[in-house]
């Protein structure tokens, strides 16, 4: 639980600073709940971002990526 809420919390910091169209931090987000294995929280994060950023090369890529890992 420690660790969640600090990956959430860096991710903030990182989304809050970087420009809207930089994705690095929600692949920051990503890398971090696949360490931890939490698949489903990974494919909810990926709606979520999909929804936020649509038509987005970099958001369909990740999704691409993750697809093995969120079945």
């Amino acid at each position: 639980p420690d660790a969640l809420e600090s990956l959430e919390k860096q991710y903030a910091k990182l989304r809050a600073e970087a420009p809207a169209s930089d994705r690095s931090p929600e692949i920051f987000l990503l890398a971090g709940l696949n360490d931890m294995g939490l698949s489903e929280r990974i494919k909810a994060e990926l709606e979520r971002i999909d929804q936020a950023y649509p038509n987005d090369a970099m958001v369909k890529a990740l999704i691409k990526a993750y697809a093995p890992v969120v079945k």
